[in-house]
């Protein structure tokens, strides 16, 4: 073993100056510290050889600085939009929390050569809708059929009157919010769209009523039906139906009392708002039971529908429901609940106002979020791990 002595005498930190070895021991591997007079492992990524060689206690210095680089910061960049893809694709998907039963499906589908039995079925469809083409209505389906095909999608509202017209339905432009416009059923009212990788499509379908009263003692309904391109023509795959007396859709005069198979109902108005008091648009209001029916549906403004409401400015909506007594007024935006409003009351030929608070905006991380969160991260490392401790 190697050893060397130094005198023992213990120098003055301040004006201390290397002087010969005399009297005390260093060891291979491991270092003396002549201040408190220990040994410690020889590391120098933990202590300070310079410091133990002048004589003074060991100080803890840091490995490695832990600011963060250009290519670190791409790094959780990336992760960061990967993460907002998923948030976006998870609000794609259709809404279960708001799903109904469906009173009548009738399917005609043969399909001939194809593998995959294609069908559509609706998720969200209000009980009550307005006799007043100022008030429309939303439904929205869900379809699964062939990967990377196209079909087609319908809705209108039938009274017993072939020749008459009870609805009409915002084409939307299929789905492309180009070209949209109100179709009459006697027009082409369906729209069509192509369905993804996975054989799956999810839209929401704009209705309002022409006014027009259905046959005395008919059971009028809402048809959501759809349709297949076999290369030639359409072909109806299936249909789903709500009816009138076993209470899945239901007529409203929402400007006077009711009459010749039309109930008295009203309607709820308000804005819908975050939580800084910025208007909402394009978010979807949901009136509900108590026990959870979905009574009535609309979009708030400035959402690409020509219902005329656009002079009352960005979160208005307007919502067509049968008079009653502690309804739940609920925003959402896709799969997101984001404001509830409970306990309220709505009289026949009259508006209750209910604005919605919401406790967030529905859009999930945003690009800011994200940049504010790597700006943090950033400032944090520069300022305690970066600079060198005293």
């Amino acid at each position: 073993m190697l050893a060397i002595f130094r005198q023992k005498s213990m120098p003055d930190k301040k004006n201390y100056s290397p002087t010969p070895v005399v009297n005390e021991k260093v060891y291979i591997g491991r270092m003396h510290c002549r201040c408190c007079d220990k040994m410690y492992p020889q590391r120098k990524s933990i202590y300070e050889r310079k410091g133990m060689l002048n004589g003074h206690r060991p100080q803890i210095a840091r490995v490695k600085p832990m600011g963060i680089d250009l290519t670190t910061l791409i790094v959780l960049f990336l992760l960061g939009l990967l993460l907002a893809g998923g948030c976006y694709i998870l609000v794609s998907t259709p809404v279960p929390a708001l799903t109904a039963p469906k009173s009548n499906t009738t399917n005609t589908n043969t399909h001939g050569s194809n593998e995959i039995m294609a069908t559509g079925d609706v998720d969200v469809h209000p009980v009550y809708a307005a006799l007043d083409e100022n008030v429309p209505f939303a439904v929205r389906f869900t379809f699964t059929g062939n990967p990377n095909s196209l079909y087609c999608v319908g809705a209108w509202i039938y009274g017993g009157n072939t020749t008459a017209t009870y609805s009409q339905i915002w084409t939307n432009g299929n789905f492309s919010n180009t070209s949209a416009s109100w179709q009459w059923r006697n027009q082409s009212y369906y729209t069509n769209f192509i369905t993804n990788e996975s054989g799956v499509f999810s839209h929401w379908l704009v209705l309002r009523s022409t006014g027009t009263i259905p046959n005395s003692g008919y059971d009028y309904v809402l048809r959501v039906r759809f349709r297949e391109w076999n290369g030639s023509s359409w072909v109806t795959l299936n249909t789903v139906q709500y009816s009138y007396l076993n209470g899945t859709f239901v007529l409203i005069n929402v400007t006077q009392s009711g009459s010749n198979w039309i109930e008295s109902g009203g309607w709820i108005w308000g804005y819908v708002n975050s939580s800084t008091r910025t208007p909402l648009d394009n978010r979807v209001v949901v009136v509900k039971a108590s026990n959870g029916t979905v009574l009535g549906t609309a979009f708030t403004e400035i959402n690409g529908i020509d219902e005329g409401y656009d002079a009352n400015g960005s979160g208005y909506y307007k919502v067509a429901v049968k008079a009653g007594t502690d309804y739940i007024v609920e925003s959402w935006y896709d799969t997101e609940l984001i404001g509830t409003v409970a306990g309220v009351t709505v009289n026949g030929a009259q508006g209750t106002h209910v604005d919605i608070s919401a406790s967030s905006t529905g859009e999930g991380i945003t690009a800011f979020t994200i940049l504010l969160a790597l700006s943090g991260i950033l400032l944090i490392s520069r300022t305690k791990y970066g600079k060198k401790r005293q």
